[in-house]
């Protein structure tokens, strides 16, 4: 599933040619370095457990499994989350691996470690034509803390691919004299590569291995649908004007969808590749060097589900303007 947080596409390819008519430019124009400080705890707080996020897996697999129109499947996923009443979230969190539970051991190491994860950035900003900012950002460092110290992690280890870079792309509209809103904007920053970087700390492969196994266990698609339609045949939704009816078959197609995922996920519940999707309110100093602040963070969600369910992050950063930029 998708966010309802959309990055537009930004045509970068002025840059070079506006840069050169540096006289009439904002302060904002040109490359800064960021130093930014990410809260990713948003799975394993505020009550959020490991059932949750195997509800939006499997929530998201009977969306799938339905006509629904592209533009109602948020409408729809949150009719389903009312209709589930948090059964799948309590069959999980009762029957998967005690390390994994709120006060679990390994819940509490990713808490600890999630909460500070710095990173380091080059950011080109520029005038644009549909809207006052647009910009690209290219994550260059990153790192954690561990109870031992802090560990650097170079981002290019959270690809698949050699040579993939974290780029995010910005866009905005002045909100004031010297502040401009920010569009919420997805950031690569591949969430379950990084849990699985992070867990190596802690277990070996085979361990870690061995927790996705218990998770993909507890979840027993027969029992679930069971407990789900109480002996119906299926299930009707309607959202706005379309309606339909999700058969019992379905329901067991789409955990086993879930199942058949989740063999591929860290811990069963997150893609390497997972993004965040973050944006807010940006503050910029028009003295030398100029300075780019969030005063009050970037907000946002791991883009696992729709906005309104979704584990929420923050960020904060500081960068400052390059001589020359």
């Amino acid at each position: 599933m998708g966010s309802r947080a959309r990055l537009m596409p930004l045509a970068l390819a002025g840059f070079a040619s506006l840069s050169l008519v540096g006289c009439g430019d904002p302060p904002w124009v040109g490359t800064f370095t960021v130093s930014a400080d990410w809260d990713l705890r948003g799975p394993f707080t505020d009550g959020r457990t490991m059932g949750d996020a195997v509800t939006e897996i499997v929530l998201g697999k009977i969306v799938d499994t339905t006509p629904c129109p592209s533009f109602l499947e948020d409408d729809l996923f949150e009719l389903l989350v009312s209709f589930d009443g948090g059964t799948i979230k309590t069959m999980i969190d009762t029957e998967g691996p005690a390390e994994l539970r709120p006060t679990g051991s390994v819940t509490q190491f990713l808490s600890g470690a999630l909460a500070s994860v710095r990173t380091t950035s080059r950011l080109v900003l520029d005038e644009a034509t549909f809207a006052d900012l647009e910009g690209e950002e290219t994550i260059t460092a990153l790192e954690y803390d561990l109870p031992g110290g802090v560990q650097p992690l170079p981002p290019g280890n959270l690809f698949d691919q050699a040579g993939a870079e974290m780029v995010a792309e910005w866009e905005g509209d002045e909100s004031g004299e010297t502040t401009m809103a920010i569009e919420p904007h997805a950031v690569p920053l591949q969430y379950g590569a990084l849990l699985a970087e992070i867990l190596l700390h802690l277990l070996d492969q085979a361990g870690l291995d061995g927790l996705r196994t218990g998770v993909l266990a507890a979840l027993d698609c027969p029992t679930l649908v069971d407990q789900l339609l109480d002996g119906q045949p299926g299930f009707t939704v309607t959202v706005g004007e379309w309606s339909h009816t999700i058969p019992a078959s379905d329901f067991q197609s789409a955990c086993a969808a879930a199942q058949s995922a989740m063999g591929g996920r860290v811990l069963g519940l997150f893609s390497t590749g997972t993004r965040v999707v973050v944006g807010g309110t940006m503050k910029w100093t028009e003295k030398e060097p100029v300075t780019l602040t969030s005063p009050k963070g970037f907000t946002g969600i791991l883009d696992v589900a729709p906005e309104s369910v979704a584990p929420e992050i923050s960020v904060t950063f500081t960068a400052t303007k390059r001589k020359g930029g």
